[in-house]
């Protein structure tokens, strides 16, 4: 009996088994039907459609059908192995972009990650060097770009959702959203191939994918200084605190979120600089250092407030745990302008003469004595008639009153500031018309075009030229540089609507036309300063009419975060700046001449349908290889 019993029980259990499993199949959800493929960093996938800026505007917003094929293959990914391919050098970023496009079905609760990449001696820690950011998404001129990078370590930015309940695309049409994957190869990493892998785990199906990532690292490593000065400018007019409108000025929350800005773009290989004043002359509070007295009893009464906002950034200190770590900031423009620190009152009256000359060198012995000699100080004077403060044109000068006035300015300056081999201060001049006759594209030459160069040449000494004019001009560049002068090129930073090959291109231009910095005039416009319109969220308008133009960070304060967000215009903007330090480095080795590497320079500014991809590997494969 008790046998008959167990048997019954057996069968009883066996059954209910069945049918739990039966029942269970019948609730379970099918996969999704999503594709998971990668990209490198030097383009723009539509959330959409899916397809690629590079295929052009009608493929990119869908009127024309796209082969679709680098979902399969490109540059840094093998669907069929699902295999990153990657290289780098020490001291290097390099980076992809992980796209998840679904069919019908929404997704919910997808993670990513990516683990240690480990080589036969060593590993790349995903913890210290390898980051994730979800893209976010703008609509500019009727069509949709991704731009602002969001941490995955920010709230909110995972786990991903599709549609993304952030994004400004109508939810029943995003089809596609993409992460940006940054790696960092750290200094002493031996040569070697690195492997791990990207997992993406979907908790609603309990799927995963799993992703191998290869990274090849060359037995070379990119200097941690500057060879290519980028100055992203910030002015006293338009400065970070519009972004945090809560924020005290100059309080201790705004110099935490503004030390940030100094930091991102550090560690980008750029300068964050603010230009310290207004038009009108004034200087907002904490810009300066405090003076006292008149004449020549004019001082600085107090360091201290100066020193503790800009010391650890003229220092290193501030970047001691970045990449390029202790390296100060590159440059730093100090407050002069036509009201400090003497008043345009005594304009060409010895007491402008006086007090320039006392406080200079006051400035002289304090940052001398600081040890902060490494930064190279600009004094730039960004003033214009039409602002109705002043009757010249200081920025961008076309007339012969402008010319004087500035070689008024530059003859004091060589008194306060010799070169006496303690600090590099620097007469900066930002001149747009620059030997017009020689620029196609000069609608408006000025005699003084050509005169410039005879009248402020024995007082400047940083050049910085509207760059069609610089590149139009090679040969008088050179000239200024003979004399000793340092040479720069100025442009706005790369719209949300250009592909981010443009970006990109402007490393290369720096080694094309021997530059020795380049300066985007604005990182920081969110609030399209000189309309009347009513301020508009950098999230949905890139800065207003110029579209990215004047803006190359984005205000964490959206979610949260007292510090910038980075774009994806400023991640291949850096990886431009690692290709000039490649190119400089293989001229350097003699691995090829200056002739090849300004013709393979060539074929890219040219946009012959070079294939970038295969460029950098060409120059990587150089740097890696023997020397000739």
């Amino acid at each position: 009996m008790r046998a008959r019993i167990s048997q019954s029980l057996v069968i009883l259990g066996t059954l209910l088994v069945l049918v739990s499993v039966g029942l269970f199949a019948q609730i379970e959800k099918p996969t999704k039907d999503t594709r998971i493929w990668v990209l490198d960093d030097t383009d723009k996938v539509h959330p959409i459609t899916g397809n690629l800026l590079s295929e052009g505007k009608e493929v990119y917003n869908g009127v024309r059908p796209s082969p679709g094929e680098y979902r399969k293959r490109n540059g840094v990914w093998d669907a069929t192995s699902r295999v990153i391919r990657l290289f780098a050098g020490r001291n290097e970023f390099v980076a992809f972009q992980v796209v998840l496009e679904k069919g019908q079905d929404d997704l919910h609760k997808v993670f990513l990650n990516v683990t240690d990449l480990l080589g036969s001696k060593d590993r790349i820690s995903s913890d210290s060097h390898i980051r994730l950011f979800k893209q976010l998404y703008l609509q500019l001129e009727g069509t949709w770009y991704p731009d602002a990078l969001l941490p995955f370590e920010i709230a909110g930015a995972t786990p991903l959702e599709l549609p993304d309940p952030l994004a400004k695309v109508p939810a029943q049409s995003q089809k596609a959203q993409s992460v940006w994957v940054d790696i960092y190869v750290p200094h002493d990493l031996p040569s070697d191939t690195y492997t791990g892998q990207l997992m993406v785990l979907h908790r609603n199906t309990n799927k995963q994918d799993s992703l191998r990532v290869e990274l090849e690292v060359g037995n070379f490593t990119l200097p941690d200084e500057l060879n290519l000065d980028v100055d992203l400018m910030n002015y006293g007019f338009l400065s970070i605190e519009r972004g945090w409108p809560d924020i005290v000025l100059d309080g201790e929350r705004h110099r935490k979120i503004e030390r940030e800005f100094f930091r991102m773009a550090h560690a980008h290989r750029m300068t964050f600089a603010t230009v310290p004043y207004n038009h009108d002359g004034s200087i907002p509070k904490g810009l300066k250092p405090e003076l006292a007295g008149v004449g020549e009893t004019v001082r600085v009464s107090d360091w201290s407030a100066w020193d503790a906002r800009f010391g650890p950034v003229l220092s290193g200190e501030a970047f001691q745990d970045l990449p390029r770590s202790r390296q100060p900031v590159n440059h730093f423009f100090l407050p002069y302008n036509l009201m400090w620190p003497s008043d345009i009152r005594h304009w060409q009256k010895p007491a402008y003469r006086t007090e320039h000359l006392r406080i200079s060198r006051a400035f002289r012995d304090h940052l001398t004595e600081k040890g902060w000699n490494q930064t190279k100080y600009h004094i730039y004077y960004n003033h214009k008639e039409h602002y109705n403060f002043f009757p010249w044109n200081l920025d961008e000068p076309t007339r012969d009153q402008d010319l004087d006035a500035l070689s008024y300015l530059g003859k004091i300056l060589s008194e306060c500031f010799p070169d006496d081999g303690k600090l590099d201060v620097l007469y900066r001049l930002d001149i747009g018309h620059f030997h017009c006759q020689n620029d196609a594209t000069c609608r408006s030459p000025k005699e003084t075009s050509a005169q410039v160069v005879e009248k402020l040449d024995p007082w400047v000494d940083l050049w910085n030229i509207g760059s069609p004019h610089y590149w139009a001009n090679l040969p008088e560049v050179r000239k200024l540089r003979k004399l000793g002068n340092t040479m720069y090129f100025y442009s706005g930073t790369p719209r949300v609507t250009e592909p981010l090959a443009s970006a990109i291109r402007w490393g290369w231009q720096g080694f094309k036309h021997e530059a020795d910095g380049i300066c985007f005039w604005n990182a920081t416009d969110w609030v399209d300063w000189d309309t009347d319109a009513p301020p508009a969220d950098p999230y949905s308008n890139a800065g207003g009419r110029y579209g990215g133009f004047s803006m190359i960070f984005y205000p964490g304060s959206k979610f949260g975060y007292d510090g910038p967000l980075p774009s994806m215009r400023l991640k291949t903007l850096r990886r431009g700046l690692q290709d000039f330090e490649y190119l400089r480095l293989i001229e350097r080795n003699g691995k090829k001449t200056h002739d090849e590497l300004i013709q393979l320079t060539d074929e890219l500014l040219a946009g012959k349908k070079l294939d970038y991809p295969r460029a950098r590997q060409t120059l990587y494969q150089a740097l890696s290889g023997p020397a000739n």
